[in-house]
């Protein structure tokens, strides 16, 4: 799982497709789903803006390569306090009618991602939080440098996709040493963020 998870950071963060003239946005609907605070000490270190000229990302389904569509986006960095990256997140808006085909979209990647793991089973969960459509895949240790979980979480209502890729580091700059570790502070930034995304309705 290590390995298809640090592919698809790096299809988000470099494959993206840009086009040469696109209408500038009017507004900045995304913005609140960035400012989202933790008690815990996780904070956001990094917060970027989308181009306005990138309007697509593509994804690997079980049907084949397929693009989702971004009308706006972030994506924001979160560390805790002397430590590396933790969580990376993306909150994409999909474009005018078609949020519905984006989200099958990512849903099937994630399926598709599930059937790949190689060694022990990776199945792909499915949850509702605090209102949220939540999909995620968990790997069951934390060896290794890769992201540990991978999570989509998607905003019926306001047609946003959320990503959030929850990530190993070394040893001594990270604030965990065990799996039980690991999911106890996956689980309170889960639940603090999507708290904090539920008053943006």
């Amino acid at each position: 799982m290590r390995r298809y998870l640090v592919v698809a950071i790096c299809a988000l963060v470099v494959g993206c497709r840009k086009t040469p003239e696109v209408p500038p946005r009017q507004a900045d609907a995304l913005r609140r789903y960035t400012t989202c605070e933790f008690a815990d000490g996780l904070k956001a270190v990094s917060v970027d803006r989308l181009p306005e000229n990138v309007t697509r990302r593509p994804v690997e389904t079980t049907s084949g390569p397929r693009e989702i569509t971004l009308a706006d986006g972030y994506r924001v960095l979160l560390a805790y306090p002397d430590g590396d990256y933790f969580v990376n997140l993306k909150v994409e808006m999909s474009e005018a009618g078609k949020f519905t085909e984006d989200k099958k979209a990512v849903i099937d990647q994630m399926g598709y991602l599930s059937a790949q793991a190689k060694g022990a089973p990776l199945p792909l969960e499915h949850a509702t939080m605090k209102g949220l459509d939540a999909y995620s895949l968990n790997n069951p240790g934390i060896a290794g440098t890769g992201p540990i979980s991978f999570y989509s979480l998607f905003d019926d209502a306001k047609g946003v996709v959320i990503t959030a890729y929850l990530l190993n580091q070394r040893p001594d700059r990270r604030k965990f040493k065990t799996i039980e570790e690991y999911r106890v502070l996956r689980d309170a930034f889960l639940d603090s963020f999507t708290a904090c995304v539920g008053e943006v309705h």
